[in-house]
């Protein structure tokens, strides 16, 4: 989304922050039907915390609350320049609003946010097209399976190739654990081990 004349006027009053609270945006993220765990203001703590970049919290707010957010993070690369993504490491996030005058105000303020910062380009990573007069770029692809209403539907839903590898992982005697931080440990082996499989640098333990 490139940065240059992309001005609009707004026909409801939308104001746009950068110092809404968590508890609102939260609430609103929370009960928004597009919404992703991607779009909390949560996520860039830890993105800030992690990798040292700057980030905003963009929310539009109309005389009845909070009406869309935005997270934003800004990059300062040798290689790369200059730029903003709502979200990076991560394949979701963009603008979350109600209306088409909460999303051009955020947009908007987020290119203004985006220049400021010295940036050359603003990335959302939208799941559908939000705005008409940009081009957008196609080249990922979400994969969905839709579940069925019992296991043994679903079961049979898959087929057989997967079915003999979740059998097989079973005769291994793989376990799942669900927990919290004391799992770390193993949980980072599995994934770093995986990553390099792929070919992909792994992130830092920390």
């Amino acid at each position: 989304v490139k940065t240059r004349g992309l001005r609009r006027e707004t026909s409801v009053p939308v104001t746009v922050r950068d110092d809404s609270t968590r508890a609102a945006s939260d609430a609103y993220v929370a009960a928004h039907p597009a919404a992703s765990s991607y779009h909390r203001q949560a996520w860039l703590d830890v993105i800030g915390a992690a990798f040292g970049h700057q980030t905003k919290y963009l929310a539009a707010e109309t005389t009845s609350g909070v009406a869309g957010v935005l997270p934003l993070v800004f990059f300062r690369s040798r290689i790369f320049g200059r730029f903003a993504v709502s979200l990076p490491f991560v394949n979701y996030g963009g603008i979350l609003a109600d209306s088409p005058d909460a999303e051009a105000a955020l947009l908007d303020r987020a290119l203004e946010e985006t220049r400021a910062a010295g940036g050359s380009h603003l990335e959302l990573r939208h799941t559908s097209q939000h705005f008409s007069q940009l081009t957008p770029k196609r080249h990922k692809v979400a994969m969905e399976l839709r579940l069925d209403a019992s296991v043994d539907a679903q079961w049979n839903a898959l087929d057989r190739k997967l079915r003999n590898q979740v059998r097989k992982a079973e005769k291994s005697g793989l376990e799942v654990s669900d927990g919290g931080a004391e799992l770390l440990d193993a949980f980072y082996e599995v994934f770093a081990h995986n990553m390099r499989d792929l070919g992909t640098p792994v992130y830092d333990r920390r």
